[in-house]
């Protein structure tokens, strides 16, 4: 009986075309270039801002803010001197491949890159079942980037720069090498057929003609140090409402010098919140209407002789930071006695399910009256949360009452109970 083989050349091709904010060509690699909070950014008073991705020391896309407006480069290409010189990757073979950022703008910044790694088929579909981890990225030692093991998958890596980036300044290269792991090679698939001349049998690789998705994702992370009223010009040289370091000075009613004149939000400083100078208006106006009032920024609680704060502080970063009430810190330098009470969010049924279990809850009670103080949450949706602790806080709730309603599972916000269950252990309950 005549036996034949006929082997087929693998065919792992690379194709990295890149295309900013979140389009991408089928079966390519992108580098998408984003700001957190891009509104806020742009109200920036800088002359630009901007991140740029580079490979091999070369330009590969951008995203600049420009006096009034984005400018970007639109579609870059990745690994273009290796699709043209090699036009497939040969598994096994190591690949120069060295990406950076840099600071194309004229502030410092922090930067964040996501990479993300997946095959697809060659119809264009992605295929799950072939693991990213066989696209290898050699991430480069002691260049100032660090792995986020927490929120990294074998999907996607997660790197930040440790230090800030300075104006016109680039990172030394995130990664060094891209590879093919050969254990590809090894699945392999034979079919059988009959010619006139015999059984042909003939061998193909499982995975020839599939495509490998590299993606880069880069986003700048602007610090803020403060901010000052927008005041200049408000009023006309004839109206003489009383200023204090471009500020409008206000009494305890929000009124101004003149009378049937107030004023409240970030003109008059302090607290520089949208939620701040919205139950500011609306005491005022209930003032005025001689309607009890229905909001307030600060109370006593039951067991203190002094104010504190139940205006919500929040970050929307990754994760999200929430606080109201006081802190721990605070609370010892009152000489007020506390028990608190922790939760990490790696425990948590909905943290684990959405791959988000980097984070912590922490709440305060007065040790004596088991008052609610404060709390501060580190994790996701966590300035979703924190209105249930701030309206506690606000109604002197103690941890007894507010473990009385459940809380859904799974969901993040089952997370307090565990936080104020562990504070109840501390005290015995």
């Amino acid at each position: 009986m005549m036996r034949k083989r006929k082997k087929l050349a693998p065919a792992v091709l690379l194709c990295a075309a890149v295309a900013l904010l979140l389009l991408s060509t089928v079966g390519s690699a992108r580098a998408a270039l984003t700001y957190y909070s891009e509104n806020y950014a742009m109200e920036v008073t800088v002359s630009s801002i901007g991140v740029t991705l580079t490979e091999n020391g070369e330009p590969v896309s951008y995203r600049n803010y420009i006096e009034d407006g984005w400018s970007d480069s639109g579609t870059g290409l990745l690994l273009t001197a290796l699709a043209e010189s090699e036009g497939r990757l040969v598994p096994g073979r190591e690949y120069t491949d060295e990406l950076g950022v840099t600071n194309s703008g004229a502030i410092d910044s922090y930067v964040r890159v996501i990479l993300y790694r997946s095959w697809q088929d060659g119809e264009g579909r992605k295929d799950t079942t072939l693991s990213p981890e066989l696209i290898e990225i050699g991430l480069a030692e002691e260049s100032g980037w660090v792995l986020d093991g927490k929120a990294s998958t074998p999907e996607r890596l997660v790197l930040y720069y440790t230090e800030p980036l300075l104006s016109g300044e680039s990172t030394p290269a995130l990664c060094r090498s891209l590879r093919v792991n050969p254990d590809i090679l090894s699945r392999v698939r034979e079919e059988v057929s009959e010619t006139a001349e015999g059984e042909v049998i003939t061998t193909s690789y499982r995975y020839d003609g599939y495509w490998m998705c590299l993606e880069a994702e880069v986003d700048a992370v602007l610090v803020s140090v403060g901010r000052t009223a927008n005041t200049e010009g408000l009023f006309d040289a004839d109206v003489p409402i009383r200023m204090e370091n471009g500020r409008i000075v206000v009494d305890d009613f929000f009124a101004t010098n003149i009378p049937g004149i107030y004023a409240v939000g970030d003109v008059i400083g302090g607290i520089q919140l949208a939620h701040v100078a919205s139950a500011q208006a609306t005491y005022v106006v209930e003032r005025m209407n001689d309607v009890p009032a229905s909001v307030i920024v600060e109370m006593v609680p039951s067991c203190l002789f002094v104010p504190i704060s139940i205006v919500p502080s929040c970050l929307y970063t990754d994760p999200e930071i929430a606080s109201v009430g006081l802190t721990e810190e605070e609370a010892r330098k009152k000489g007020v006695p506390i028990r608190c009470g922790r939760y990490v969010m790696d425990g948590n049924g909905q943290s684990i399910i959405s791959k988000e279990e980097r984070g912590v809850i922490k709440v305060l009670f007065a040790a004596d009256s088991d008052v609610i103080l404060g709390a501060q949450l580190m994790c996701p949706r966590a300035t979703d949360m924190i209105g249930e602790l701030a309206t506690a806080i606000a109604n002197g709730l103690t941890s007894s009452q507010l473990m009385y309603a459940m809380r859904a599972h799974p969901t993040y916000n089952e997370a307090i109970s565990c936080a104020i269950e562990n504070s109840r252990a501390l005290r015995g309950r």
